[in-house]
């Protein structure tokens, strides 16, 4: 077992979001945990093939662990929140399986 990169952190004031995307670039299985703190946001998640939708909130202190295939079926985005002006700081580990 490998140990996670990190921190990234990103600090954002007011509601920007990040449109889907999804981390298959960091090989197979890779896992990732976000720290969210400050202001709450909705992360969505969306299924490549059937387009289904899933929203979870992260509120203040939210640990969000993404891991095992999920970037394979997943793509995730932040959302747009317009009357936000509340800051929001969050913290992002990624661990990636080294090649056999």
């Amino acid at each position: 077992m490998g140990t996670y990169s990190g921190p990234f952190i990103s600090k954002v004031t007011g509601g920007p979001g990040v449109t889907y995307y999804n981390e298959k670039t960091l090989g197979p299985n890779p896992s990732i945990a976000s720290i969210s703190l400050g202001a709450e946001r909705t992360f969505e998640l969306k299924h490549l093939s059937t387009g289904q939708k899933k929203s979870i909130v992260l509120a203040h202190g939210s640990l969000l662990h993404m891991h095992g295939p999920l970037q394979h079926h997943y793509k995730h985005q932040l959302p747009k929140k317009r009357a936000l002006t509340e800051a929001r700081l969050n913290l992002t580990f990624r661990w990636v399986q080294p090649s056999v």
